[in-house]
């Protein structure tokens, strides 16, 4: 769920970013639930791949701020339903997983050139309820094993449950951190 927090006129620069990228921060914080302005922001902001915090102005209602750009939110849902729709293969082969029978890489496109990737393993059949598990790409706990989180052991878990019914992992990139 995204929040929206009022922060005060005169916080600095640095302030503020002690706010999107520290824990702990010591500015008591006005949080309410996002309207659909600021997660039209957060939107663009994922597409952009910049840092997963959007700091949004209230323009009043003469004029915008020198430099900064008004979007509607329902263009940037226009525009998320058309990249969606966009996805088209890039890439597909075969590829040996160990203990897999059969598994298969597809990379798929978006209109923006994004990537994401699935793995069938096996031969499921779409007709019928299939085994998904969506993971969220983590290199350090995925490839290194890192302590710090059980992602690695999640993925190890999805396929060693679909190896022998089959299944797709939705193998998706987390967002950029900048």
């Amino acid at each position: 769920m995204a929040l929206s927090v009022s922060l005060k006129s005169h916080l600095t620069v640095d302030e503020i970013l002690s706010v999107v990228m520290h824990p702990s921060v010591s500015e008591t914080l006005d949080t309410r639930p996002a309207e659909a302005a600021v997660m039209a922001a957060i939107e663009l902001a994922k597409l952009s791949n910049r840092l997963p915090a959007v700091i949004t102005l209230r323009p009043e209602r003469t004029a915008s701020p020198k430099g900064l750009i008004q979007v509607k939110a329902s263009e940037v849902a226009k525009f998320t339903g058309y990249l969606a729709r966009s996805l088209k293969i890039a890439a597909s082969s075969a590829i040996p997983l160990d203990g897999a029978s059969a598994a298969r890489l597809i990379v798929f496109r978006d209109a923006i050139g994004s990537n994401q990737t699935a793995i069938i393993l096996g031969q499921p059949d779409f007709s019928q309820p299939v085994f998904v598990r969506v993971h969220s790409g983590c290199l350090t706990g995925d490839v290194f094993g890192s302590g710090r989180c059980d992602c690695g052991d999640q993925l190890k878990l999805a396929l060693s449950r679909m190896r022998n019914c089959g299944g797709v992992i939705l193998y998706l990139k987390q967002q950029a951190a900048g």
